[in-house]
């Protein structure tokens, strides 16, 4: 074994770097169920202020998620 994989082998803590994906994977899925619930509530006509305060996200930010989806839905 060469010098640099004994070091990278030292510093690597597997249990770590699984807990980083599984936190990843969990702040994914949540970010699209949140995208999915504003579009939904935009579909509802509810309006972007209730749905940035229901959401906890900033108006920028819901808009954005709705003009994405405005714009895969146009190009669909």
């Amino acid at each position: 074994m060469c010098r640099d994989q004994k070091l990278v082998s030292r510093y690597y803590n597997r249990e770590e770097e699984e807990r980083r994906i599984q936190e990843g994977i969990y702040k994914e899925i949540a970010a699209n169920t949140k995208k999915e619930i504003v579009i939904e509530m935009y579909k509802d006509n509810v309006s972007l202020e209730k749905i940035s305060n229901y959401s906890s996200l900033t108006s920028s930010e819901v808009e954005k998620i709705i003009n994405d989806y405005l714009a895969q839905k146009e190009s669909n």
